[in-house]
């Protein structure tokens, strides 16, 4: 339950820092809203991002910054067994890996499907099955050329 609060906090942190200008203002980024299909008992999906949010920070400015941008990733999903998913993103396959991460499932029953990673980095990947929309949240406690946290948000629609 601790490990959902902070998944539910940071994802509301990046989605309402993205965009912003000063310490008033709030970005907001639409899209349209999709053409739905159930994702019901599918084994295989395919989805598209359709919006992606991003949280960082920036040390040499001491700043926090957010983005919302239009979608880009595309992710692989196929139900390995009643417990894991194999989960392949599409700019891990670009660079060669052809093995889908495993994402552990925490819930599958007939509304949704949830499921998680935390090696080396939090995933949470969440699925509305009668819509086939899904949000994507991968957290870090440092990445690239930064000690500090990052975090993602990604709306996308699966089929």
């Amino acid at each position: 339950m601790k490990y959902t609060k902070f998944v539910i906090l940071s994802s509301a942190l990046v989605l309402l820092g993205a965009g912003c200008t000063d310490a008033s203002e709030v970005g907001v980024r639409r899209a349209d809203y999709p053409a739905t299909a159930s994702a019901r008992g599918k084994l295989s999906l395919t989805c598209q991002a359709i919006l992606s949010a991003g949280i960082n920070s920036d040390p040499t400015n001491n700043k926090i910054e957010g983005s919302v941008r239009e979608g880009t990733d595309r992710v692989s999903i196929t139900k390995k067994n009643e417990s894991a998913l194999s989960f392949l993103p599409s700019g891990s396959f670009d660079s060669g890996v052809s093995n889908g991460f495993e994402f552990l499932i925490t819930k599958d029953d007939e509304a949704e499907l949830v499921a998680l990673s935390v090696d080396p980095d939090t995933n949470v990947f969440t699925l509305n099955k009668s819509t086939g929309l899904a949000v994507w949240i991968k957290s870090r406690s440092s990445f690239l050329f930064s000690d500090d946290p990052t975090g993602e948000v990604i709306y996308m629609k699966c089929q």
